[in-house]
């Protein structure tokens, strides 16, 4: 079963890729309701601004953009701004502007996401977190621009080389699962620090996939055991460490540590132990 979560974790991950012109977007999970609009956006790292609610999204968005549009010396692209706004008067304004609102289906995980030519793109959300999820789904969302066909007056398939492009659309969506997430078999942190890659990139393809929970077993558990038996020693002080590191790294990315703490070591609550506990 964990093999399995994890095939379908990585065979997702190869499907979201910037697409090329005119294949339209790929994102996963599907939104739950997007209406297509005329036109398009275009993008690219240099002239790129963004007004933000949230300094993590913000980081995240502008990281993606410099490695998926990079190319652009920003005198190619038109300046192009993209707000992330959680509620508030520059939130309602902008609404009124659009004749759009924020309905309370979207709960505390939905978000809005408007992209209109002429525009500021906008997400607009609730909580941080769904300004996050409007993020991967904007990213997911991006296409290589493509170049016009002096030949059949047609589109071409052939990327230019700088930038990206949006097509114009409003999408609001929420998520169907309240837990959202992977079992994670805790053998592999036997391999600590050595796996810190392996680590960061499975948690960045959960985050893209708007996940929200990571629950852990197995040796994992067992190691904070381990710690907490001899909370002295050096590796007691590594073993916290690691798991501190990866809590404060799941959470930023909205992603709850769930460890799945046996009966048989229960006994070990304890200051370095209950900061893990459900």
């Amino acid at each position: 079963m964990v093999l399995t979560l994890f095939v379908v974790l990585l065979a997702v991950a190869a499907a979201a890729t910037v697409t090329a012109g005119g294949s339209g977007p790929s994102v996963v999970p599907l939104p739950q309701c997007r209406e297509a609009r005329a036109g398009s956006v275009s993008l690219d790292a240099a002239s790129t601004t963004i007004a933000s609610d949230d300094a993590f999204a913000t980081a995240w968005l502008t990281d993606a953009l410099a490695t998926a549009c990079a190319g652009g010396d920003g005198a190619q692209q038109p300046a192009q701004r993209v707000e992330l706004r959680l509620p508030g008067a520059e939130l309602s304004k902008a609404l009124q502007a659009r004749s759009l609102a924020l309905g309370p289906g979207l709960g505390a995980d939905g978000y809005l996401l408007d992209i209109r030519p002429g525009t500021p793109i906008m997400i607009a959300a609730q909580n941080r977190s769904g300004l996050f999820h409007g993020v991967q789904t904007l990213l997911q969302s991006l296409r290589a621009p493509t170049m016009a066909s002096s030949l059949s007056g047609s589109r071409a398939s052939t990327p230019t080389a700088a930038g990206c492009e949006l097509d114009a659309a409003t999408v609001e969506d929420w998520p169907d699962a309240q837990m959202r997430g992977v079992y994670w078999q805790g053998s592999w942190f036997d391999a600590f620090p050595a796996n810190a890659s392996f680590m960061n990139h499975t948690i960045n393809e959960m985050a893209k996939y708007k996940h929200n929970f990571a629950m852990f077993n197995g040796n994992g558990a067992a190691l904070l055991f381990d710690a907490a038996q001899d909370p002295g020693s050096p590796r007691a002080g590594s073993i916290v460490q690691y798991y501190k590191h990866w809590q404060s790294e799941l959470h930023a990315r909205h992603i709850e540590m769930i460890p799945q703490i046996s009966a048989a070591n229960s006994g070990a609550k304890n200051d370095l132990f209950e900061p893990f506990l459900c």
